[in-house]
């Protein structure tokens, strides 16, 4: 168990850093991470967009199902919209 820890724990950068599509990250407020993990985290990102959804716990997705799917919803329409134009000239 603590093999398998040891390995999940460390930062997968090269991976991160190479997603070239938009990215949401929603933090819940109730942290898991500390200010300056969230920062480089969405910092490294290329197109990321950070959220934090106030009040939430760390499964925001469940204990704050509301909150979190508006931001979704919301970060999804504003990314077709960009999108849906270059999707047109692939036609």
């Amino acid at each position: 168990m603590v093999a398998t820890m040891n390995e999940v724990s460390r930062p997968c950068w090269d991976g991160w850093e190479r997603v070239t599509v938009p990215t949401l990250v929603v933090y819940a407020e109730k942290r898991m991470f500390t200010a300056e993990e969230k920062s480089e985290f969405v910092d490294r990102g290329r197109e990321a967009r950070r959220v934090d959804l106030a009040g939430a716990p760390h499964d925001a997705h469940l204990n704050a199902f509301k909150s979190w799917i508006i931001t979704l919803r919301t970060f999804l329409r504003m990314t077709c919209r960009g999108y849906l134009g270059q999707w047109a000239l692939l036609k």
